[in-house]
């Protein structure tokens, strides 16, 4: 259930997140997504998140394996 879970971590962080928001944060960390992102370098973050990040000042040139 990682859209709950996504839901549940927003509110302990208390940070807005609607739930159409917590579903494209799932589908980007998805295991497809992810191995798609490893295969072409691509950065394809959901622009309501990227926005967010940029918000409370984190830098959107991360990426972890």
């Amino acid at each position: 259930e990682p859209v709950k879970i996504i839901k549940d971590l927003a509110q302990f962080l208390n940070v807005p997140a609607s739930d159409d928001f917590c579903q494209d944060v799932a589908n980007a960390c998805s295991f497809d997504k992810m191995k798609r992102l490893d295969e072409t370098g691509a950065k394809d973050f959901p622009t309501e998140f990227a926005d967010m990040l940029k918000e409370i000042g984190w830098k959107l040139n991360f990426y972890r394996k």
